[in-house]
């Protein structure tokens, strides 16, 4: 009966190693997916600010924020788009700081404007995830006059900014 007990404690200690493993795993995915899907999000919402603003970048939350009237799927509620910006903050970091022209003379690779607030593994860059070459392509047409064939900045098609 002895064994019996040591045997049925060690199989209930094993099994319960297995249920944390799997859902400290399960937690790390999950945040991992949250990233990934405010990172669009934000790319997304930062384009068509952008688009908007005549290719100029916010210099704060709160000013990206008052110049997004609409997000999609979130229409035009306010209350759901200042929970959505809220996670938004959770998730990414915005670089406000950064000029225009940094930005638009940025590649996929290279592109640090927007950054996950913590990396799911080191190695991983969300900048083809997030879909970064749109925004990318919008800055360029409102601050380069023209590209190489591989979307990299040609020196002398910088546009004068006042």
């Amino acid at each position: 009966m002895r064994t019996f007990k040591k045997v049925l404690n060690l199989f209930s200690l094993t099994v319960l190693g297995f249920a944390a493993y799997g859902a400290y795993y399960g937690y790390v995915a999950l945040k991992a997916d949250h990233t990934l899907y405010f990172g669009m999000l934000t790319c997304h919402a930062m384009n068509d600010y952008v688009k908007s603003h005549d290719g100029k970048w916010p210099r704060s939350w709160e000013e990206f924020r008052q110049g997004t009237r609409e997000m999609e799927p979130y229409g035009t509620d306010d209350v759901a788009i200042d929970r959505l910006l809220g996670n938004m903050q959770k998730r990414v970091t915005i670089d406000f700081t950064t000029s225009e022209l940094e930005i638009a003379q940025s590649t996929v690779e290279n592109f640090n404007a927007i950054v996950p607030v913590e990396r799911p593994d080191a190695d991983w860059n969300p900048n083809e995830y997030w879909e970064v070459s749109r925004l990318l392509e919008t800055m360029r047409s409102y601050h380069l006059k023209n590209t190489t064939p591989d979307n990299v900045p040609v020196e002398s098609a910088l546009i004068e900014e006042p």
